[in-house]
């Protein structure tokens, strides 16, 4: 966790909104377990591009599902589903 408090400097700032959101994402994924490997890449003004190392699957024993702002990755080994 982080030892210090960005409220008062955000509300004595203009326009640097993104800026501490960026601040605030990166203190927060510190501790975060992030397997399996990813990328987001930006391939557009609002296109992404998300790529995972899933080593072992291949592409019919993947599901990818997406929900509101849930995406869903899963993976069952011989096509048991």
């Amino acid at each position: 966790m982080r030892d210090f408090d960005l409220t008062p400097v955000r509300r004595s700032t203009i326009g640097f909104d993104r800026l501490f959101d960026l601040i605030d994402d990166s203190f927060r994924l510190q501790g975060e377990d992030n397997y399996p490997p990813y990328n987001i890449a930006r391939v557009g003004e609002d296109h992404y591009r998300i790529s995972l190392a899933l080593a072992g699957f291949k592409p019919e024993e993947i599901t990818v599902t997406a929900d509101q702002n849930m995406l869903t990755v899963e993976g069952r080994k011989g096509g048991e589903w």
